[in-house]
């Protein structure tokens, strides 16, 4: 079974894990009718506090990346926990919002994130075939975790008022740490097929003049049959000894991530449908509860708009992590179509007058967002790659993070020019709809890239006669079987299928 025991194990946490981390923070605009009550404040400065929350939560990606590559997910996860918890513990004994500024958005909002991306990360790092699945189902728990939250947050502030609710909800957090302990490393990586499409990639490999036969490709730590394409092979498989591919890998990650990452034109263009969609969200999981209250609506049934907008939040984490593994369905074109969805939706909410249609377009709002999260990681797959896949997470949680800080801010500043919430949530809408009509230039753009057809195998293997040749010939390689693979060297008579290969006399090509 792939994955194993512990694969189910750490998918399950991390659903935990994502259930009280974005439970919390995404149910926080609840507080916002309390704290500007006690307070005596503006909306404006309600939402630069959870602005800062949700930027750090969504934004600190890379630096939750970095520390896993550096220790280890359990490791960031605990930290993130205990960070988070200590935030909310010390917010009813602050003097003012100054200060929940620095515990609530930025140390609540960091350990949220060093808590919510390893945990993200790692239920993906079990699974090949069903990694949309899985990253889907440990996704879910933000989308339930939403639609709990509100709910919960309001029966406690009647119960035990906003800052007895507080205490509690920091020892919920506290179980952070719980199901971080078992968060466990994936196993030495066992060579699985990796289902990847197939593109032509422009390969030149350097030789010395003599002995060419000591230039080889070596592939490393790999101790079965593997099937893989060379065009998407990480490169820490991958040396030759005599190329300057080897010193490349030596270079800073920030060289890397712009290298691989940043000048990768699809990435950028979903980058920045990230930063759109995440602003009409956290627009609504803001204000949503808010403005309710401001069309005379009772807090606690404005708490379960809030929920059905994380109900449909997790059953549409669900249903896109499935929807995510159907190949014959296009990726990019569904996640369009779900942003515009969800941004129409958004922006029919403030002309409802009826509560139960408010409740139902929420609902669906949610729904098409939690399709959005269901697809994020996949997506992110197939634009980088496998090797990527990691630096792309965190990449893609600064923009995420970017929106999420200034969708809030946006919608305080429109109330505080208008009076109501009505026309930030608008603007939520409309930015939902712009990201979905920007992911239509990565089809778009490829449709004036010309596309290189596979062409036939050409490989060298052994010394060649002419020792003045110092350069193969580009080389396309779509599909390599090797066995036996030895001392970091490629056994002779060891390479199957060897129909796919051809030995090149270079004289020819001349």
């Amino acid at each position: 079974m792939e994955g194993g025991v512990w694969g189910i194990v750490v998918v399950i946490s991390a659903f935990m894990i994502q259930f009280v981390a974005y439970g919390i923070t995404g149910s926080i605009g609840i507080y916002n009718v309390e704290f500007l009550e006690y307070f005596d404040t503006t909306a404006f400065d309600i939402s630069l506090m959870s602005s800062i929350n949700l930027g750090m939560f969504l934004g600190a990606g890379p630096i939750a990346s970095y520390l896993m590559d550096r220790y280890s997910h359990r490791k960031v996860v605990l930290v993130g926990g205990f960070m988070s918890s200590v935030g909310i513990l010390v917010m009813p004994w602050l003097p003012g919002i100054p200060y929940m500024y620095l515990f609530y958005g930025v140390i609540n909002g960091l350990g949220g994130c060093f808590s919510y991306v390893p945990s993200h990360v790692l239920s993906g790092l079990y699974y090949d075939k069903y990694q949309g699945l899985a990253t889907g189902l440990a996704t879910g728990g933000s989308g339930l975790g939403i639609t709990v939250g509100p709910m919960l947050i309001a029966y406690l502030i009647e119960e035990y008022t906003w800052k007895g609710s507080l205490l509690i909800l920091s020892g919920i957090s506290f179980n952070v740490l719980v199901f971080g302990a078992l968060l466990r490393p994936p196993p030495p990586r066992t060579i699985r097929e990796i289902e990847v499409p197939t593109v032509s990639v422009d390969l030149a490999f350097s030789v010395k003049k003599k002995n060419p036969e000591n230039s080889t490709i070596v592939v490393h730590g790999i101790d079965d049959t593997v099937t893989l394409s060379l065009d998407t092979v990480p490169t820490k498989y991958l040396d030759d000894k005599n190329s300057d591919k080897s010193k490349s890998r030596q270079k800073s990650y920030l060289h890397k991530l712009f290298k691989h990452i940043l000048t990768n034109v699809d990435f950028m263009i979903y980058f920045i449908n990230n930063i759109f969609w995440n602003i009409g969200l956290a627009v609504a999981l803001a204000f949503l509860a808010e403005y309710c209250v401001q069309q005379g609506i009772s807090k606690i049934d404005s708490s379960l708009v809030v929920t059905m907008v994380g109900l449909g939040n997790f059953l549409g984490c669900l249903f896109g992590g499935v929807l995510s593994n159907i190949k014959r369905l296009d990726s990019i074109c569904t996640f369009c179509m779900v942003n515009i969805l969800a941004g129409g939706c958004l922006m029919l909410v403030p002309t409802l007058t009826s509560y139960t249609l408010i409740v139902t377009f929420s609902f669906f709002f949610g729904l098409f967002t939690g399709i959005i999260l269901g697809y994020l990681l996949a997506i992110t797959g197939e634009i980088l790659g496998p090797e990527d896949f990691g630096d792309g997470v965190g990449v893609i949680m600064i923009a995420n993070g970017l929106g999420a800080f200034a969708g809030p801010m946006i919608a305080g500043y429109v109330e505080r020019m208008s009076g109501g919430l009505s026309g930030g949530l608008l603007i939520g809408g409309i930015f939902c709809v712009i990201g979905g009509l920007t992911v239509l230039l990565i089809p778009v753009r490829k449709c004036f890239v010309k596309i290189n057809k596979q062409k036939p195998v050409e490989v060298y293997i052994g010394p060649m006669k002419d020792a003045s040749i110092g350069t193969l010939p580009v080389l396309v390689m779509p599909t390599i079987t090797a066995n036996g693979v030895s001392n970091n060297k490629v056994i002779p008579g060891c390479l199957q299928k060897t129909s796919f290969f051809k030995q090149v006399n270079l004289e020819d090509e001349k």
